[in-house]
């Protein structure tokens, strides 16, 4: 389980990165780094919290009339 939360962890950094061809420059963006410590004690709660943060587009609210 361990080993497939840093699998996770990996895919995850790329995805958030975004494609290699929108990248501008390694200088003006640094490389997306999640926090091995947080996977290792934390494990799937870590990187769900990274996946409703970071990875899944924020839901618009219906405008209030």
């Amino acid at each position: 389980m361990l080993f497939q939360c840093f699998r996770i962890k990996d895919i995850l950094e790329d995805h958030i990165a975004g494609p290699e061809e929108q990248t501008p420059s390694p200088l003006l963006a640094p490389p997306v780094r999640l926090s091995g410590l947080m996977t290792f004690f934390f494990q799937i709660f870590y990187l769900q919290h990274i996946i409703n943060r970071d990875a899944v587009p924020a839901r618009t609210l219906p405008a209030q009339n």
